[in-house]
């Protein structure tokens, strides 16, 4: 088990001289109604320090706070306000393979772009593309000797083939009316089974891999989120711990169950967060808050997803983070913590 690494959260400092002419509100911007004066403010701030071309704003909280006039805790929350609603991303970055923060970069997103600077600029990832498309491109596609082109916004879509063309229609006077009954009744048939076919494709449940691979998804977003709620609420060495005994929990719940923790709300997120932050011996009286306790949280998630507490009292033990995080839970791992010589 890696310990933290700590070292000094270093700050940005944003020159009061910047080398360009000035900012200008794009007026879709500024007749924004979805957006407070304020947070147009900030997002016009966070587009003038990324004229590198690559969307990138390194800028603090600090200097959001200072420039705009604005309280840190203000600054913090326009900020997750306004990656709910898709105009922002935030990437976080860390000390080598350590899980200790180093720095964050806000990217604008090609919703703002197109919502608001009527331009589309390629992003570094496609992954990172958030609320935004791109322009359809025409292609082709070849398949039986058939091409079909895939249109561009306007065009009518057509389908060429390589095979001659062959009149296969028929006058309804070229046909019995016994004739024209069977022709009816095989294209109604056709048109079911087509149909049937259909529904069992769009039905069809999803494969063991594709459920994994959905889970493991939503893994990484719960992940994301987790430390969005740590780096914005707390100090560097307080986030790093609760970051680092939480994502420690997740694998070794994974270790155990073979599988992928249940997906958390931020909401639950935040209060387990809290309550880990506050948290002291308040059964025993022993010792106070457990943060900062040479990693006392990491054992005490090892000791319990080790060993099976609800034996002792004759049930089933739920090994989900929401029975580890309960008072009962988390007084006797930090007793037996204490009866070890592993806190003060």
């Amino acid at each position: 088990m890696s310990e933290t690494v700590k070292r000094e959260k270093k700050e940005i400092i944003i020159s009061e001289n910047r080398d360009f002419k000035g900012v200008w509100t794009p007026h879709k911007l500024y007749l924004a109604r979805n957006l407070s004066a304020s947070k147009k403010n900030l997002l016009i701030e966070i587009h003038s320090l990324t004229k590198n071309g690559n969307r990138k704003c390194f800028a603090s909280n600090k200097h959001f706070s200072d420039f705009l006039g604005l309280k840190e805790n203000t600054i913090k929350r326009m900020l997750s306000d306004l990656e709910k609603e898709g105009y922002i991303k935030r990437i976080y970055k860390y000390v080598g393979d350590t899980k200790e923060f180093e720095s964050r970069i806000i990217k604008l997103t090609n919703k703002f772009y197109n919502e608001f600077i009527n331009e589309y600029e390629e992003s570094e990832d496609d992954e990172e593309n958030i609320g935004g498309g791109e322009k359809s491109t025409p292609s082709w596609n070849e398949i039986d000797g058939v091409v079909d082109f895939i249109p561009q916004d306007g065009e009518k879509d057509s389908t060429i083939s390589n095979t001659p063309f062959k009149n296969n229609n028929l006058r309804d006077t070229d046909l019995s009316d016994t004739e024209k009954g069977e022709n009816i009744n095989k294209v109604n048939g056709e048109a079911k089974t087509s149909s049937s076919e259909n529904r069992k494709k769009m039905t069809a449940p999803k494969t063991a891999l594709e459920k994994y691979l959905g889970k493991k998804a939503d893994e990484r977003d719960m992940i994301e989120r987790l430390a969005a709620i740590c780096s914005e609420n707390y100090d560097n060495d307080t986030a790093n711990e609760i970051f680092i005994s939480l994502t420690h929990y997740f694998e070794r719940f994974k270790e155990r169950s073979g599988k992928i923790h249940p997906i958390l709300k931020d909401s639950t997120l935040l209060r387990f967060i809290e309550k880990m932050d506050c948290f002291y011996d308040d059964r025993y009286s022993h010792f106070g808050r457990l943060i900062g306790q040479d990693n006392a949280y990491i054992k005490m998630v090892d000791m319990f997803l080790d060993g099976d507490f609800g034996a002792v009292k004759g049930y089933e033990t739920n090994y989900h983070l929401s029975a580890f995080m309960s008072d009962e839970v988390l007084n006797r791992m930090a007793q037996r913590l204490f009866e070890l010589g592993e806190v003060e």
